[in-house]
C-alpha cells in the first residue's frame, strides 16, 4: 500500500479499513458548536487520534505532524523505554488544531496532564458480538453499576456510536493505573461469574456474548471521547446519558454530528 504523503508506516497502530470520516468543513462547524459541552470530557488529557490522510483513516501512533500553537505537547515516558509524545488541548482553538492536523476521532487518556500517573477515571467498555442484543448489554451496564457503587464509585454510561457501551466512574487520584487495572478486572469477573453471557476473553466471539473488556484501564490507556464524532456512515457520536435512557433502549448511534441532542429521533 502506497502511503499519502507525512505518513509513514510506523504512524499507523491501526488502520480503518472501513472507515466513513467527516469532512473538514463539517468538522469545523460541529466543533464550533459544541466544544463548550464538550471540553469539560476532552480538555487537559493526554490524546490518541483518529486521523484521515486520503485516501487512509488509521489510528495514529509515535512522530506527530506539525501542530498549530493551540494543540500542546507532552513529552511522555513510554512504560518500555524511551519517551513519546501526545497532544493535548483546552480550548476551541485546540479543536479546531486537531481538524488542521487530520484528527476525525478524538480518544482521550482516563488522565490528565496535570498527572498522568495516577488516573482519575475508572473505566470498561461492554463489546457486543454477533447476535447480542442491546438490551444485554444495559442490562449488564445496570448491574455493573451497582457493583461499582458497592465499591464508593458512582458510574455513568455512555454511547459510543458503535456496537459498545462504555460505563465509566470518576476516581480519587490516589492510586496508579496498575492498581485501578487490577480493580477493574476483579469487578469484571465478579460480573461476568453470575452471567455465563459475559467473558472476558477477547477471543471469545460466542453469538449472543458480551465481552467485558476492562482493559481500557492502564497507562496510555484510552476510550472515545464524549462528543467525539466516530469515523462511521451517518458520524454519529459518542454521547454521555442517563442510566433511564439505557433502561429505555437508547440506540447506540442515536447522536450523531448533525443532531449531537439527540432531538430528532
Amino acid at each position: 500500500m502506497k502511503l499519502p504523503p507525512g505518513v509513514r508506516q510506523e504512524n499507523i497502530e491501526q488502520l480503518l479499513s472501513d472507515a466513513v470520516p467527516p469532512p473538514k468543513d463539517a468538522l469545523i462547524a460541529y466543533w464550533t458548536k459544541v466544544h463548550k459541552v464538550a471540553l469539560p470530557y476532552l480538555a487537559r488529557r493526554p490524546l490518541r487520534l483518529v486521523r484521515h490522510v486520503p485516501p487512509i483513516t488509521f489510528y495514529h501512533k509515535d512522530r506527530l505532524p506539525p501542530a498549530p500553537p493551540a494543540v500542546h505537547r507532552l513529552p511522555i515516558p513510554k512504560r518500555s523505554g524511551g519517551m513519546t509524545t501526545r497532544v493535548w488541548i483546552d480550548d476551541l482553538e485546540g479543536l479546531l488544531g486537531l481538524v488542521a492536523m487530520d484528527a476525525v476521532e478524538i480518544h482521550p487518556w482516563h488522565a490528565t496532564v496535570d498527572d498522568i500517573e495516577h488516573p482519575d477515571q475508572l473505566a470498561f467498555n461492554l463489546k457486543l458480538r454477533a447476535a447480542t442484543s442491546w438490551h444485554v448489554a444495559a442490562e449488564t451496564a445496570l448491574r455493573l453499576t451497582d457493583l461499582l457503587k458497592q465499591a464508593g464509585c458512582r458510574a455513568w454510561p455512555k454511547t459510543t456510536g458503535g456496537d459498545e457501551l462504555h460505563v465509566l466512574a470518576s476516581i480519587p487520584r490516589t492510586h496508579t493505573h496498575q492498581q485501578v487495572r487490577e480493580t477493574a478486572e476483579a469487578v469484571a469477573a465478579k460480573l461476568a461469574s453470575a452471567d455465563p453471557r459475559c467473558t472476558l476473553k477477547a477471543m471469545d466471539k460466542r453469538p449472543g456474548s458480551l465481552l467485558i473488556d476492562y482493559q481500557r484501564n492502564g497507562y496510555g490507556a484510552t476510550s472515545i471521547g464524549v462528543y467525539s464524532p466516530r469515523a462511521k456512515p451517518g458520524f454519529p457520536i459518542a454521547m454521555k446519558v442517563t442510566w433511564k435512557q439505557i433502561e429505555s433502549g437508547v440506540a447506540p448511534d442515536h447522536y450523531t454530528m448533525a443532531d449531537p441532542r439527540g432531538r430528532k429521533r
